[in-house]
């Protein structure tokens, strides 16, 4: 009885109030919609370390211009700091051919195909291959925005603004045209939220996927490619 009675003398004592403020802070006395400050705050923070961050960015960078192979060793640090913030840990499958998946269209010296190539794991990625008549002059990977699509590019769908992948290729260029994550809806929120949700509870970042995706992209346009007959 007597833990009883203390037990219920502890719920109905109202806590002592502090008589002196812990040091460096104070009482909260906001009134309004403090959920929309504490915003406000967080942008107005950010925003002064991205304005900050100019005048402190070349001691991150030890650039070696003197070759393309000195470059590249140089920047190396900092591509693998990037990698480890993305959440990059799965390597990439190597491959010697994208799949090819079909001819979607073909007129004005290009030719349109659907294709697939491996990026790590069991992921794919699929995007269109657009191939000049003859050989191409270069090599090219146009990356959609999240609003566009690669038939845009390709200048088989309206909308998304300039067909550049349709131009580039009737200059003479090979070109690589990716799908990439829209903002379509599923189960009630973007495709992009859905990702970054599931991506923040693995330890990733949705930008892994993307940037392996076009990483992948550029070596599917790099090696070469054998044009199937018209009897293929």
């Amino acid at each position: 009885m007597k833990i009883l009675a203390l037990l219920l003398l502890a719920a109905v004592t109202p806590p002592a109030v502090a008589e002196e403020a812990l040091g460096g802070t104070g009482s909260l006395d906001w009134e309004g919609d403090i959920a929309s400050r504490l915003v406000d705050g967080a942008h107005a923070f950010l925003d002064a370390k991205l304005a900050e961050s100019p005048a402190k960015r070349a001691r991150h960078w030890k650039r070696d211009f003197t070759s393309p192979e000195a470059y590249a060793a140089s920047v190396a640090p900092n591509r693998e700091r990037l990698a480890r913030m993305l959440g990059v840990r799965d390597a990439r499958v190597p491959f010697a051919n994208p799949d090819r998946l079909g001819v979607v269209a073909r007129g004005e010296g290009v030719t349109v195909e659907v294709v697939r190539w491996p990026v790590f794991g069991d992921v794919s990625a699929e995007g269109l291959l657009l191939e000049p008549d003859g050989e191409a002059r270069a090599q090219a990977v146009v990356v959609p925005d999240a609003g566009q699509t690669p038939e845009q590019l390709a200048g088989l769908a309206e909308g998304g603004g300039e067909a550049v992948a349709l131009r580039l290729a009737r200059a003479g260029c090979r070109v690589l045209v990716p799908t990439t994550i829209d903002r379509g809806i599923t189960r009630n929120l973007t495709r992009r939220e859905f990702l970054y949700r599931s991506a923040f509870v693995l330890g990733m970042s949705p930008f892994f996927g993307r940037d392996t995706h076009v990483a992948a992209s550029i070596n599917a346009n790099c090696v070469p490619c054998v044009r199937p007959t018209s009897s293929t």
